[in-house]
């Protein structure tokens, strides 16, 4: 018995061994697995944290934040062209509203001078009028104070006549 239990225990024992000979195999094929998937693991970490420029070139987000970035930048070219324009369209509106509000200032002062003038003209001719007014008016008093004398000396003269008529008729009779 002792020889067939060994037979037994003996093919038990290459059974196991065969089974942890494969054990074996398996955890090697796993712990190289777990080497190439750490090493994979290492690599795509590497890349992650600083990608290839490549890598990000090729990404869509990449792609379209080159879109957006040229966009803005036409934009921005567009913005500074339309900004010169109304800059320069601004520069020239204020030269035109100063050269306008000096033709004004010019022509209301070339007026007020005019209406000045006009007034001092009036002003002469209103002191020239009053002055031959006033002649005029002492002219008139001594005529009728001329008239009033030739009158009074005709009334006296007609007076000293009628008494001369009655004196001569009184004298007749």
């Amino acid at each position: 018995m002792n020889n067939k239990n060994t037979a037994e225990l003996e093919s038990a024992n290459a059974m196991h061994k065969a089974a942890v000979d494969a054990l074996k195999e398996q955890l090697a094929d796993v712990l190289r697995e777990k080497s190439d998937l750490l090493q994979q693991l290492s690599q795509l970490t590497l890349k992650v944290s600083n990608p290839a420029r490549e890598t990000i070139e090729h990404s869509e987000f990449y792609k379209s934040l080159v879109v957006q970035i040229e966009h803005l930048s036409s934009e921005i070219a567009r913005l500074e062209s339309s900004n010169e324009r109304l800059r320069e369209d601004s520069i020239k509106l204020n030269a035109e509203r100063t050269k306008y509000k000096e033709e004004l200032i010019a022509e209301h002062k070339t007026a007020l001078e005019e209406a000045n003038s006009q007034i001092q003209r009036i002003e002469k001719d209103l002191t020239r009028v009053r002055g031959v007014r006033d002649e005029l008016h002492f002219e008139i008093q001594n005529r009728k104070a001329r008239e009033d004398e030739t009158l009074q000396s005709a009334r006296e003269i007609s007076e000293i006549a009628d008494s001369r008529e009655v004196a001569h008729i009184w004298l007749q009779n």
